[in-house]
């Protein structure tokens, strides 16, 4: 018999093939005039096939057909398709399937193609790459519909996967975070460089909740890819939960591999580009800022102080007996107690403060916010700090000058100048001191 010839309800997979649709019927059509062969497809509105059932069952010349019924611009159709066979209809089945799949994959690409369009434009147009990556992450949680996004960089020098960003306030829960690489979702995904699904996270023994702990949110599902460029593994980025609830499809992580594997270079470019600005304005030995980025920062925040009549100070500071150190034990040793000098001085500010080697064995603090008096202290620290350090049988000490805007000066060449000359000062008086500018 074939298949079935009862009436049945069908899912027709995608447009109607033209070439099949040779007789179309509606409330007018003469079925006496219709001459049907396998193959066929005859479109009927749903009424009229109610209304003439029999009369179309009498129409076909064959014994096998397939009736279904679908909507069609929001209108109730019906029809029949005759076949010689059931293997016959079982293949244009299958293709029709096959056509559906290729289409919402042209669809997927379109879309792919629309998140990394908008991210290159973004790349060219700015320079920050955590804006860049920002913009990639957000167009890519648009696309798969997930409730919640992370991006993690890799420490090199750790092995250590750290948070450089999320779609939701948690920096300063996840800043204290390292995960190894080989250890949880993200350090597998990073020693794998395998894109995964994980639909039930409680099943998973791969699945560290020290981030859910920390934070307060519930990880159901995850979805992570690695970040490579230029061959090198540079970070992994995780999808969590879907918005629908619904698990995540292989279909989701194609359309993630895709994404990932051309907005991992623009990423990639970006931080590149970042770091090797970032190198124009760091000194070669203590990794500080130089001089000539410690001027550009010095001037815009006195334009800033300007404009809101706010303060600054700047700590401008000489090591006393340094040259000692490279008499008696040569250029590298010097060097190295450079090295180690400017990290106590970072490590006796703010974080906000900005740390220049000026030249030789000087330095300096540009201080936002902060009147010479309450300078004071931070001085008071990094002299501590180097008064306790010795090279070998070597102590150092430090003579240090203040001065602040408005107080001592309002463009950057005054208040360097008065810093430098208070520090003279108690260089050639004591050494070993601080000195506010008169």
């Amino acid at each position: 018999m074939g298949i079935h010839k009862n009436l049945l309800n069908i899912l027709w997979f995608g447009e109607v093939p033209r070439k099949y649709a040779r007789y179309v019927g509606s409330a007018q059509t003469d079925l006496s005039a219709l001459s049907l062969f396998p193959h066929d497809l005859v479109i009927f509105t749903d009424v009229f096939y109610i209304g003439h059932q029999a009369e179309i069952k009498g129409t076909l010349s064959v014994e096998d057909y397939y009736v279904y019924a679908r909507r069609k611009s929001g209108e109730n159709i019906s029809g029949c398709m005759t076949f010689s066979s059931e293997k016959e209809f079982r293949l244009i089945l299958f293709i029709e399937k096959k056509v559906m799949k290729l289409k919402e994959s042209e669809r997927v690409l379109s879309r792919n193609y629309e998140v990394l369009n908008h991210v290159t434009t973004s790349a060219i147009n700015l320079s920050d790459p955590d804006v860049i990556m920002r913009e990639f992450m957000n167009k890519v949680q648009t696309l798969l519909n997930t409730r919640s996004w992370s991006l993690l960089l890799l420490n090199r020098e750790r092995n250590t996967l750290y948070f450089r960003m999320t779609n939701r306030n948690m920096k300063k829960k996840l800043s204290q975070i390292e995960i190894p690489v080989g250890r949880g979702v993200a350090g597998w995904v990073a020693s794998t460089r395998e894109a995964i699904i994980i639909n039930d996270v409680r099943k998973d023994a791969r699945f560290l909740h020290d981030v859910d702990e920390a934070t307060g949110f519930e990880t159901k599902r995850i979805m992570a890819a690695p970040l490579v460029g230029k061959g090198e593994l540079f970070g992994v980025i995780e999808l969590v939960n879907k918005d629908s609830g619904n698990p995540f499809t292989e279909d989701d992580l194609d359309s993630l591999k895709t994404m990932v594997k051309y907005g991992s270079i623009i990423l990639h470019n970006a931080l590149i580009f970042k770091e090797m600005e970032e190198m124009t304005k760091r000194d070669d030995l203590t990794s500080l800022y130089n001089s000539r980025y410690q001027n550009r920062f010095l001037e815009d925040s006195i334009r800033k102080a300007t404009q809101y009549q706010g303060f600054l100070s700047i700590i401008f500071l000489d090591l006393d007996n340094f040259k000692s150190v490279n008499d008696n034990y040569g250029h590298l040793a010097g060097s190295s107690v450079l090295v180690d000098v400017a990290q106590l001085i970072r490590e006796a500010v703010r974080g906000e403060d900005v740390v220049s080697r000026y030249g030789g064995d000087e330095f300096t603090v540009i201080q936002p916010g902060l009147r010479a008096e309450e300078s004071r202290k931070y001085a008071e620290a990094i002299s501590s700090a180097i008064c306790s350090y010795h090279y070998r049988d070597i102590r150092l000490t430090v003579s240090i000058g203040i001065a602040s805007f408005p107080e001592h000066g309002s463009t950057t060449e005054a208040i360097l100048s008065k810093a430098d000359k208070a520090m003279y000062k108690r260089k050639m008086n004591q050494k070993n001191g601080i000195e506010i500018a008169d």
